[in-house]
């Protein structure tokens, strides 16, 4: 809005300064003329400038976007992948863990068998 405001003053600003140029040297009826070909050719070189600019202050806005969003997406996957691994490092401590109770459980049980064929041997060989 500033700009347009800004640019119009412009605009307003050189045909008058124009008109009052070339009223004072210019011949009689072009003083009526040029400032009406210059206040066109301004006005409609101001709307290309201010079209221009909002594409370009678009196209940034939109590649400033997709960039954050490409940001957050990767962020997003390096966490996903992260607790991935945490998932599969806790998953395998807890298969570890339960081997090494059944380890424990199976010397256990051999232990007490040993104890047990021993004792039977003892009674059987009395």
């Amino acid at each position: 809005m500033a700009a347009k405001v800004l640019g119009y003053n412009l605009i307003g600003i050189i045909t008058v300064t124009l008109t009052i140029l070339t009223y004072n040297s210019a011949t009689d009826g072009v003083w009526v003329i040029v400032p009406l070909i210059v206040f066109c050719i301004s006005y409609y070189l101001h709307k290309a400038i201010i079209s221009w600019l909002r594409r370009r202050i678009i196209s940034n806005h939109l590649q400033t976007k997709k960039k954050k969003k490409e940001k957050e997406d990767r962020k997003r996957e390096e966490e996903w992948g992260r607790y991935i691994k945490q998932r599969d490092q806790r998953d395998f401590e807890q298969i570890e863990k339960h081997r090494m109770e059944r380890e424990r459980q199976e010397k256990r049980m051999r232990r007490k068998n040993y104890k047990i064929t021993r004792w039977l041997n003892k009674m059987l060989l009395k």
